[in-house]
């Protein structure tokens, strides 16, 4: 696993609205500040009762030394949990994995792990209904009138590109048409 050197890091407050009280410190990339997503609960309690205010205090950061910054900012402030002061954070700060690239190998280790989970556990996907990709239907030789009663059913529906126009991959220059799969078959032959 590695990270990658970026330098588009910011250091954010989160403040009361309409104060300056700052409740919470964190680093991200630009467009963390604005989201509601990944937030702990206090978070949300004080968002919920005060609304909030963002004051971006640093940004164009390396990951290093916005993680410094971060720890300091905290220290300095002081966290509600510890009795030191206002701040909602739960932790010391300078954690994180921003950049973190997984290696092919670690990759692989993940998806054994869960083909082995799910050897032992059920799939929660298994039991839902859909008559399209049961092993029943998907074996199964389709009649006449099952074929137009399906087809019946599907009649009036919009097709997913109605109305939408590609020029760049209509007729021969989509690489899926017939004459360009059949010029891929030659070629192959």
């Amino acid at each position: 696993m590695k990270k990658l050197q970026e330098n588009n890091i910011c250091l954010y407050f989160h403040l009361k609205k309409g104060t300056n009280i700052i409740f919470y410190v964190e680093i991200g990339t630009k467009r963390r500040p604005n989201s509601k997503n990944d937030r702990n609960i206090p978070w949300h309690n004080t968002v919920n009762k005060f609304g909030y205010d963002i004051i971006i205090k640093f940004t164009n950061l390396s990951w290093k030394t916005a993680c410094l910054l971060e720890i300091a900012w905290i220290k300095k402030l002081g966290r509600k949990d510890l009795g030191e002061g206002e701040l909602v954070n739960k932790t010391n700060g300078g954690e994180g994995n921003h950049g973190l690239v997984f290696s092919i190998e670690y990759r692989n280790k993940l998806s054994e792990a869960q083909k082995e989970y799910f050897k032992t556990h059920d799939n929660p996907n298994k039991n839902k209904k859909n008559p399209w990709t049961s092993e029943r239907n998907r074996l199964k030789v389709w009649t006449k009138e099952e074929r137009n009663n399906m087809s019946l059913k599907l009649l009036g529906r919009k097709a997913w590109n109605k109305g939408l126009k590609n020029p760049e991959i209509m007729g021969d220059k989509n690489p899926n048409s017939k004459v360009n799969r059949e010029k891929k078959l030659l070629e192959i032959l």
